[in-house]
Formats: C-alpha cells, structure tokens, sequence
C-alpha cells in the first residue's frame, strides 16, 4: 500500500512527473539491457531526477492484489500480450523468474545506484571542470577511479562514443604522445600537444 508520504508534493519551484512504473517494469527494463549488452548505466534505469516513480517497490503482482481486493478498476493495453514486442517477451519470462534471481536483479540495481552516486560525488568534491571541456589535461583524467574518469571521459566527448569506443580512447591516452591525433570515432578528434588533449569535430 502507498503510504501518503511517499507522495508528499515537491516543492514549487520543480516540476515532476509521475508515474506508475512498478518494481516489475524496473526488472524488466534491467533484463532487456542486459540482453542487449549494457553498460553499467543499463543496470540502473527509472532513475531521472525530474520523475517520481513510488510503485517501484511494490511488484505488479502485489498491486493487482491490491486493485482486487480494493474494487479498483484498470485498463490493459491489448498489446501488452503480443509476442511480437520485444519487452513483452521479456515480460513474459519476469512472471516466472525464480524469487532468488529476482532478488539479485534487484540488488544489482541497487549496488549500481550507489556507485553512481560515489561516481557523482567524487565530481563535485574534486570541481574537475572537466566535463564537456574541450580541452583537459591528461593526467587529470587518468588519476579519476576507473568508472569516474570513463563518466568524465563521455562527458568530455558529448556522450556521442560507445562504451568500446571510450576504452579505447582512453587506453590510446595513456601512451599518447604531444603532436598525436587519435581518432576517436563519433565523428571526434583530439590533439594531443604538452600533455593536454584537445577534442574536435572531423566536420
């Protein structure tokens, strides 16, 4: 049951958006990125600061229970039963996954929420001013914890490299020498002059 609180209003100055994803729909979404071969970023979805989401604790099972139990009446989208929808044929498998691998999906989640926010807190205590910088020291970069300089680093070439292709940067920079151009993918260069690197566009 979703206690009061859980829904106390925000203040007036933000605007939020509610909505009634349910813990079923958090492991679905974990489940599909997994399957496409996600980064750490695909194991913490549902989790933008400007929407509120409070079922995310409560199983659709449980909630359904609660409508019954309640007389609340509810609408089904026809599609959600057709196999031709790819989360819907993940949906299918989450009804019968067994209560332990459930549960470690979800601390999954959990653990990758509080790395990201070490990730966001080593940011700020450090003022790196290096995200969406086009130009940064190296060293600078190499020194962050792997996982922050690999935030830092899609930062700093605008979210536009994959996941390999930030490994490989950043590899390629550990040996760079002052006068190399690398080649970054993305439609991305950067100059390597003195230490410091220096991203453009091939464009």
């Amino acid at each position: 049951r979703v206690s009061a609180s859980s829904l106390r209003a925000q203040p007036s100055n933000s605007v939020k958006i509610i909505t009634a994803h349910h813990q079923d729909d958090l492991v679905e979404t974990i489940l599909m990125n997994l399957i496409r071969g996600t980064g750490w970023r695909g194991l913490v979805p549902m989790s933008a600061a400007d929407i509120v989401r409070p079922l995310l604790d409560y199983s659709k099972a449980e909630l359904v229970s609660y409508a019954i139990k309640n007389k609340l009446q509810w609408v089904e989208d026809a599609t959600n039963y057709s196999a031709k929808y790819f989360r819907n044929r993940v949906r299918s498998a989450v009804a019968t996954l067994p209560p332990d691998f459930r549960r470690q999906i979800l601390e999954l989640n959990q653990n990758q929420t509080i790395l990201r926010t070490e990730i966001e807190q080593i940011l700020i205590a450090n003022d790196l001013q290096l995200a969406g910088a086009e130009n940064f020291l190296i060293e600078d970069l190499l020194g962050l914890p792997e996982n922050v300089a690999a935030e830092v680093l899609r930062a700093i070439t605008h979210k536009m490299l994959t996941t390999p292709q930030l490994k490989r940067l950043k590899n390629q920079l550990k040996t760079a020498k002052s006068g190399d151009i690398i080649e970054a993918g993305g439609n991305l260069r950067l100059g390597i002059y003195q230490g410091r690197a220096t991203v453009s566009s091939l464009s």
